[in-house]
């Protein structure tokens, strides 16, 4: 069976660490707001350099990614890397450096956007690429 997850860009600059940043949670009256801030510095940049994954309402364990790429993009590969967190903070990974993407060439293409993690049960996940 297969979930859609909840999907929040991280936002930083691409020379950064993105173990650099930190996330936390304020209440507000109207609910709960997400902010990111550079560890001991001023808010982070405007790239996207992460994506976080809210797997939390997942019961059973997982041992794959499903990733959908943007259609009629052209041909890219990129090497990523997914962590797992069930607090935001401490993270460990769970798929190393995996090739995702796609070939296109007059008029075939090969496409690759599943990528195998060992089986887990995290809160979150972090997606993070290669620049």
């Amino acid at each position: 069976m297969s979930e859609w997850l909840p999907v929040f860009p991280v936002t930083g600059k691409r020379d950064r660490d993105v173990d650099g940043l930190a996330l936390s949670f304020k209440k507000a009256a109207d609910g709960t707001l997400l902010e990111l801030k550079a560890k001991g510095v001023e808010p982070a940049g405007d790239l996207t350099v992460a994506y976080i994954l809210d797997a939390s309402f997942l019961n059973d364990p997982y041992s794959a990614l499903e990733l959908t790429l943007q259609a009629g993009s052209d041909s890219q590969l990129f090497r990523v890397t997914i962590e797992g967190s069930n607090d935001l903070n401490a993270w460990a990974v769970i798929a190393g450096s995996q090739t995702i993407g796609r070939l296109a060439h007059e008029g075939r293409a090969i496409e690759k956007g599943k990528v195998e993690l060992r089986p887990c049960r995290y809160r979150y996940l972090r997606l993070t690429w290669d620049s």
